[in-house]
């Protein structure tokens, strides 16, 4: 047989190959090696830019801000608006004790299981608040930071002792490069080395009777929200049953007590402009006491999102683009590109169900998975140019041999 006979018909093999994939599969891994480094360069890149993070909160934002807002189950949210804040306390800050005794006295004939109190009380002028000692409060509080960024809570009442019932917990928010509100922590370092619980977890905690201060593993401390609850500060009228005027006025009526406050968690804050206690978060500038209230619905309910760790993000884009190379293997060309395009939205859908529990984050892994399949694209047109430039060259030196065979003189 010819040379060219014989390098034609391994071509031709070779191409049947490029169609059916045909062969083992780590000499398909071999022959994928550019696929390979593409996939694992991709997922370096992502990872050291936290890409992956950032696209899904993207995402997660739009999903948030069209959602639906449902009701609380477990949290009910009473605020001091700017004209409580002018009836009430004569619009001086602090706040004067007596009234806000009165209120928090009145929300505790309600009979909630706890009550929040998101409200500057540092002042020593509060050293004698007149509060039920039988009511459960946890009494949110601002901190500093250490040099070594630990914390130092600052203490409530003006310092003064309190009863056992009562805790302590930290009113604050992690910001994000941008300053927008996105979640909360469980848990902050102490200054003495002691983890210090955030509003949300001392109160989740307390409820189940379990101890605010267990330390949470690192990878479960930071939780982002939904914004799934409507928690309005602006009351219609002083009939609400959530406002203050309201609440005052049938603490003592019979039947209070099984009204809409019962074996709730009651978050009180402010919402007056007075106290500059608004943020920025991904559907739109809240009140403090709002983050707060949702925060705590969340963790009690447990709908919070769990933050995708880039390890997990990593393993699962390996998996994934792994697969792909596999399909490319298996399959021709276009079945492969084909199923490729199916399988890109499912596996990204899928990734966002397992890493963030939410079909928002779905494109978190879309880019890597999409950089294999046009590296799988390329590899196979190359290899593809390679046959058709080969087979041009062996019908070139075809004809040239057949020309020479026609212009020799015959015996």
């Amino acid at each position: 047989m010819k040379p060219e006979a014989i390098i034609s018909r391994e071509l031709g093999k070779f191409a049947t190959r490029l169609k059916t994939a045909d062969g083992r599969l780590f000499t398909g891994l071999r022959r994928s090696r550019f696929t390979l480094v593409i996939l694992l360069s991709a997922i370096a890149i992502f990872q050291l830019h936290s890409l992956p993070g950032s696209l899904s909160i993207g995402t997660l934002d739009a999903a948030l801000i069209l959602q639906p807002r449902t009701r609380p189950q477990k949290v009910r949210l009473v605020v001091i608006d700017d004209k409580d804040y002018a009836t009430w306390f004569q619009g001086e800050s602090p706040l004067d004790p007596k009234p806000l005794g009165q209120i928090i006295t009145a929300i505790w004939k309600g009979q909630p299981s706890l009550i929040v109190v998101d409200l500057d009380t540092g002042h020593q002028k509060f050293r004698n608040l007149a509060v039920p000692p039988q009511a459960r409060i946890v009494w949110a509080v601002d901190f500093e930071t250490t040099r070594e960024g630990r914390i130092t809570m600052q203490a409530p009442l003006g310092g003064a002792s309190m009863p056992s019932i009562w805790s302590s917990a930290v009113a604050a928010f992690p910001n994000d490069q941008r300053g927008v509100i996105r979640g909360y922590r469980r848990q902050f370092a102490g200054e003495n080395g002691m983890p210090q619980p955030s509003v949300a977890w001392d109160v989740a905690q307390r409820l189940r009777g379990a101890d605010p201060q267990a330390r949470v593993q690192a990878s479960q401390n930071e939780r982002l929200l939904d914004f799934r609850c409507e928690f309005p500060v602006q009351k219609t009228s002083s009939a609400d049953p959530l406002s203050l005027s309201n609440i005052l006025e049938h603490a003592d009526e019979e039947g209070w007590p099984r009204g809409l406050l019962h074996d709730k968690v009651v978050v009180l804050g402010g919402a007056y402009r007075a106290a500059r206690d608004d943020y920025a978060t991904p559907v739109g500038v809240l009140y403090g006491s709002q983050i707060i209230a949702q925060a705590v619905e969340a963790e009690i309910t447990n709908t919070s999102i769990p933050p995708a760790s880039r390890w997990a993000v990593g393993f699962i884009e390996l998996l994934a683009g792994l697969l792909l190379i596999l399909i490319h293997h298996k399959l021709g060309l276009r079945s492969a590109f084909w199923l490729s395009l199916i399988l890109i939205p499912v596996i990204s859908i899928a990734a966002s169900l397992i890493l963030f529990h939410r079909l928002a984050g779905w494109i978190a892994v879309i880019p890597v998975l999409a950089a294999v399949l046009v590296a799988e694209l390329y590899a196979k047109a190359a290899d593809l140019l390679i046959v058709l430039k080969t087979w041009g060259v062996i019908a070139e030196q075809e004809s040239a041999s057949k020309s020479e065979s026609a212009g020799q003189p015959q015996d």
